[in-house]
């Protein structure tokens, strides 16, 4: 088994591929592969080779290194970075809830320190996808590394003694 890389539509750069023990040519012969397309061939990868994973899964960010004679699919690393904020845009909407629960008691029991500090932790959420800078990452396994401090708090808690 291996992993046929292949651009569809023809002309573009956007990657696609098939795991299979077939050959380029009998995958274009059987119509899976358009005639003329820029392919290449890779091993499955290991278990052990996340970025090999991270290609099979995001096949939609890949690019070939070229089209006229590709060595390589490489990650188009800007469509990476709107990926992740997207991601971060929608995780954050579970926060943005817990948090107006807390400064909702907050309010109720008069700890005005603690609503503006838990506005404060609304307004980091707020700004998390534009602060958030995968510019020096040259890998997918690299945008992972990224840790969206606001997104993996755990507000409940660290509200629960001002709360109590």
């Amino acid at each position: 088994m291996h992993i046929i890389f292949f651009n569809k539509p023809l002309g573009t750069p956007k990657v696609q591929f098939a795991n299979t023990d077939k050959s380029v040519a009998e995958l274009v012969e059987l119509g899976v592969i358009p005639q003329g397309a820029a392919t290449l061939v890779k091993p499955v990868p290991e278990s052990t080779d996340k970025e090999g994973l991270a290609e099979l899964s995001h096949v939609d960010k890949l690019v070939f290194d070229s089209l006229e004679n590709p060595t390589a699919v490489v990650f188009d690393m800007e469509l990476v970075d709107l990926w992740w904020k997207d991601v971060y845009r929608a995780c954050r909407m579970e926060r943005f809830a817990e948090l107006d629960v807390l400064q909702t008691r907050a309010l109720v029991k008069g700890l005005t320190d603690v609503v503006s500090s838990i506005e404060a932790d609304k307004q980091s959420l707020r700004d998390l996808p534009g602060s958030v800078n995968h510019s020096t990452a040259t890998t997918f396994t690299e945008t992972t590394l990224t840790d969206p401090v606001a997104l993996f708090t755990d507000y409940t808690e660290k509200y629960h003694s001002a709360l109590a």
